[in-house]
């Protein structure tokens, strides 16, 4: 036997010290692995791997677990390896038999012999450690990269004091709220989950308070288990509790804006063995207040036209309930399975829109118009079933999940409009909404060689049903019906191949969506799909950063909103309306991400081909200028992202600095010419965090963006400052929130159209004042594991 040569390194990501000859020491998140050419090979040793998962004493898996194998003969080192998030590991080594050392703090460390192979599951258990009149203090690093994307410890760190997901979300580098929703930078809209859950309700964020966080995990390049529409993925991990009986929380928050809302609820868990029956019950009262100034320079037959706006936006949702419940039963570490309802009701929604219109024809007063804007959505309950199993036969690991969602929404919209010309007129709509969605995925997991593959399919049935009716015939009534079924497989397979990590997957995908006009099949307008949609990304460390690389082929398909053909009346000049012939959009994604210590830097290209941009027309067979804004697709279109992000700790203040430019190459028709919409998007935020004595934590924010395109709009700058203070008692937590206390957040922008220049300012509510009291007791969490099917098509219903 040959002797090595040692070599030490150090983990920048867990500081595990390493000894052995051409060590990998790849800390990326789903297989962490340390392989040292183990010092016992012979001629004859056959290549094999140790691998497992580790749990604690309620089976729920731990992550970020070290895990070393030891010489069963003198206990020296041999290899090792770290965790994944599912508590997942393999070691790659070519020692028949070894003592696997497995640690984490607040676990008492285990140490037991095995054969190699399958070691099954290795139970931790929780340590109880009493220090007498000693105060341990220490700060985790908060940002880290694998090839899984960036992660963010929460638990331990000032994030775990933020307050709630919400509040963690938003200082998560690139990512930002909107509508909301979180958005990232050169992506789009994120997919969240939490434990593997797919998260419908995003109120749910608000209810989840920061300290039950374990860690958040940011995937800029989901992979081919994922629906080719995906962009990127939150996922959210809760803190794993242990212990049998009920538990729960109870939350109350009071927010005064303009006028005040409330949200108040109860999170309810009982525990015994392996059985959990949880539950939940919200209620929201919601009003909004918006103001708005609005020019709007159009252009017809040789005529200048200007439309100046003075808007009041007032919503109300008069209630909104949300209960939820479930069971889940491990029946031992290989069986699991679950059930979950939840229904939304937000029963009578209300938007008035008062608005008045001063009208110039080539630069004289032509008339002022006075707008009353009546809104009611009565919606019937949204509901929400899974069904999951998780299981796991010899080395296969089977993952099964069964959604159906049901909806109705029926709008009632009143306007009535007077001018000294033109009198008065009323203009009422009626439009109704039916969706029904059945979705059905299953994914099962084997390692080979040194990795692990991947293999699924999922099936999506969407029916959605949109009836709009116009009593004075001013716009003409639409009925539409699509009917889509999806069919789609994937294989992924990741692997370490020396001091790197590859991850490589295909997605096949077969749509086939027919419509239908008032009951009659239009050709057209009814499309059938098929596309294959590859990834691939490597991981690898420089020194102590760590790089990753990585191409998507994803795609964009149109919502069912944008696919409507009914038309929406705004005002006297302005219509909104979809468009029944829009083509999916394809995008080709080369992404790289790179960490060093508390450094993170992001760099992202698209090429977009079919891309789906808004658009605005001028409605040719009308005598006055009437603009209508929709969507259409464009041959290709560039695209481009960088973000940086710092985050040093400075004593008891913990700065966070993160700054993100957008930019995009469009092109389009303007007043006969065309425009170039190419200036860069800049956003920037300081995150800033003080650790306070008595356990208060004082919170303060910049957050801004510059001039800069998206899309055919420009935004205009806008700033914010934000600031907070957070106080723990025990299980009690008090956070008070004094949102854009200078009023300066503003929504403002210029859209370009074909024969139009729109240029607006909007302030919605922004400054607030929030009080959030919470309390917890018994903390013990459900240990349901669904992660939900066809998710992307529950974001194209709009729910």
């Amino acid at each position: 036997m040959r002797k090595p040569t040692l070599l030490y390194l150090l983990c920048i990501s867990c500081t595990l010290p390493v000894m052995g000859k051409s060590n990998i020491h790849n800390c990326t998140g789903n297989i962490y692995t340390i392989e040292s050419n183990c010092r016992y090979i012979n001629s004859d040793s056959i290549a094999t791997t140790y691998n497992g998962v580790v749990v604690d004493s309620n089976n729920n898996p731990i992550d970020f677990v070290n895990i070393a194998l030891l010489n069963p003969k003198d206990s020296s080192f041999v290899a090792g390896a770290m965790t994944d998030l599912n508590g997942v590991f393999a070691i790659p080594c070519n020692i028949k038999n070894a003592i696997i050392k497995a640690s984490r703090l607040g676990y008492n460390t285990v140490y037991k012999t095995y054969a190699a192979g399958n070691v099954g599951s290795i139970m931790l258990k929780e340590s109880v450690t009493s220090l007498q009149g000693v105060t341990v203090k220490g700060q985790r690093k908060i940002f880290s990269m694998n090839d899984g994307g960036l992660i963010a410890q929460v638990k331990g760190t000032v994030l775990g004091e933020a307050g709630t997901a919400n509040d963690v979300i938003t200082k998560i580098p690139s990512v930002y709220a909107d509508n909301g929703k979180y958005n990232v930078y050169g992506k789009g809209e994120a997919l969240i989950f939490v434990n593997g859950k797919r998260l419908i309700d995003y109120e749910e964020l608000s209810r989840l308070s920061s300290k039950d966080i374990s860690s958040i995990v940011l995937d800029n390049n989901p992979g081919a288990g994922y629906d080719a529409t995906v962009k990127a993925v939150i996922h959210i991990k809760t803190v794993k509790k242990v212990g049998d009986g009920l538990s729960g929380n109870v939350s109350a928050m009071y927010q005064q804006a303009h006028y005040a809302s409330t949200t108040d609820g109860v999170n309810i868990n009982w525990r015994k063995g392996g059985l959990d029956i949880f539950g939940s019950l919200f209620y929201s009262f919601t009003q909004t207040y918006q103001k708005q100034s609005d020019t709007k320079e159009t252009w017809k037959n040789g005529d200048t036209w200007n439309m100046q706006n003075e808007i009041k936006i007032l919503g109300k949702n008069t209630a909104s309930i949300s209960p939820k419940l479930g069971i889940n039963y491990s029946f031992n570490d290989k069986h699991t399975v679950g059930i979950s309802y939840s229904l939304t009701h937000s029963p009578n929604n209300k938007i008035n829109i008062i608005q008045s219109q001063d009208v110039k024809q080539n630069g004289q007063p032509l008339q002022t118009i006075l707008y009353d804007d009546d809104t009611r959505r009565k919606n019937k309950p949204t509901h929400l079933n899974n069904i999951y199993y998780r299981g796991k036969i010899g080395r296969w690991d089977i993952a099964f999940d069964n959604d159906i969602i049901a909806s109705h929404t029926k709008s009632i919209q009143n306007i009535k409009q007077e001018s000294e010309k033109s009198g008065k007129q009323n203009v009422n709509s009626t439009n109704n909404e039916d969706n029904t969605m059945v979705a059905s995925k299953l994914v099962v997991s084997h390692p080979i060689g040194r990795g692990k593959m991947d293999v699924g399919g999922e099936f999506i049935y969407t029916d959605r049903q949109q009836k709009y009716v116009n009593e004075q015939n001013i716009i003409a009534s639409t009925d539409d019906h699509i009917e889509e079924s999806k069919y789609a497989g994937f294989i992924s397979y990741s692997t370490p191949l020396g001091k790197a990590q590859i991850r490589a997957g295909m997605r096949y995908e077969h749509t086939v969506s027919d419509y239908y006009e008032k009951d009659v099949w239009v050709a057209g307008q009814s499309r059938s799909y098929d596309k294959l949609f590859p990834n691939a990304s490597i991981s690898f460390p420089i020194g102590k950063s760590n790089i990753n690389v990585g191409y998507t082929m994803k795609t964009r398909r149109p919502s069912y909103r944008e696919l409507s053909s009914n038309m929406q009346y705004d005002d006297a000049f302005t219509y909104e309306s979809g468009n029944p012939l829009l083509r999916p959009e394809m995008i080709h994604d080369i992404t790289m991400s790179a960490s060093y210590r508390w450094i993170y830097m992001n760099v992202s290209f698209q090429h977009v081909t079919d891309a789906i941009t808004n658009t605005v027309e001028m409605l040719d067979e009308a005598d006055t200028p009437i603009n209508v804004m929709s969507t259409t697709n464009r041959s290709s279109l560039n695209k481009y992202s960088a973000t940086l992000s710092l985050t040093p700790r400075i004593g008891i203040w913990s700065p966070r600095l993160a700054m993100s430019l957008m930019g995009q190459n469009l092109k389009i028709p303007y007043r006969g010419g065309t425009k170039k919409l190419n200036n860069p998007l800049l956003f920037a935020s300081l995150h800033n965090t003080v650790s306070l004595p008595d356990n208060y934590l004082l919170s303060a924010d910049v957050i801004t963006h510059t001039y800069g395109n998206n899309n055919i709009v420009m935004m205009k700058p806008s700033w914010q400052i934000n600031i907070g203070l957070v106080k723990n008692i025990k299980l009690w937590t008090i956070q008070l929130q004094g949102m854009d206390i200078f009023r300066t957040a503003h929504n403002s922008f210029i859209i370009y159209g074909t024969s139009l220049r729109y240029n607006k300012w909007n302030y919605s509510d922004s400054q607030a004042v929030k009080l959030t009291i919470s309390y917890r007791f018994n903390p013990t969490n459900s240990k349901y594991k669904g992660t939900g099917a066809g998710n992307d098509e529950k974001s194209r219903l709009s729910l």
